[in-house]
This record gives C-alpha cells, structure tokens and sequence, in this order.
C-alpha cells in the first residue's frame, strides 16, 4: 500500500468523489479525540453511507465547519426538520457539535491498529468513557458536599 500525503482541502475532496462512487477510503488518523477506539496512527476504513443507517453510536467522518475532515460519534440525532446529527470524540466531555446531513461524507467500518486486522468500531466503546465521566462528576459532587 502507498502513503501520500495530502491537505486537508484535498483529502476532503479525494474522499468525497472516493465514497461518492461507492468505493472505500482508507486513511491514518491523527490525534486523540476518539481514544480509546480509535488512536493516534490507527487505519480507518470509511464506507458510503446511507442516513437510515446513521444512528446513536455509528462513528462518521465529516466535513466539520471549518472545513477540516473530522472523525467523531454520533451521540444524538434530530430529525425535525432536516437530519442533525449531535457528535463528539469518545475522549471528549464537551459540548456535543451539530452537523448536517450533508457535512457527512461516510460512516467507519474498521479500525486497524498496528498491522493486525480490521476491527469493527462499536458503540459499545462509549460505555466505558461516560461511566469514567459519570463516577468524576459523583466524586466531584461529594468532595464538594464535604467540604
């Protein structure tokens, strides 16, 4: 397989005529958002998507408002009056960002870190990280009501 490395304008518009078509994108991920899922130099494998498939949990990539490419999950949807989608980086505990149908380019179909196969994301990842960010917040609250 060859590397090449490109801009974000151009990575953008080689995914869109890549997934438009049908075909399947591969690509290196940079940074720490979606850890533990997705890390740092994982392989990502983007797939053409359909919006009845979208759903709470599915793992998209987008074109964000900036217009960089960006890789987070679906943490709600809103269907009046147009598709939303409300998304977030598993490691993140912010406020959860608002794309538009159109914004998506694909969904996540596998993740390969170091060499081995492709693994499917699941939604089951998030678990782990709400529950992390649920304990702190309890533990939070009682240091506080001690004090």
């Amino acid at each position: 397989m060859h590397t090449l490395k490109i801009d974000q304008a151009s990575f953008l518009a080689l995914a869109e005529e890549v997934l438009s078509r049908g075909g399947v994108l591969e690509f290196c991920a940079r940074g720490s958002s979606m850890s533990p899922a997705i890390q740092d130099g994982d392989t990502l494998r983007v797939c053409l998507h359909r919006a009845d498939e979208l759903r709470v949990g599915s793992v998209i990539l987008y074109r964000d408002r900036q217009g960089r490419a960006v890789v987070h999950r679906i943490v709600a949807v809103r269907y009046a009056p147009c598709s939303t989608y409300l998304v977030r980086g598993d490691a993140s505990f912010g406020r959860a960002e608002s794309v538009a149908a159109d914004q998506v380019l694909g969904v996540v179909a596998g993740v390969q870190r170091e060499g081995g196969g492709f693994q499917a994301v699941a939604g089951v990842m998030l678990l782990p990280v709400r529950m992390s960010q649920r304990m702190w917040l309890a533990l939070v609250r009682r240091v506080q009501i001690r004090l």
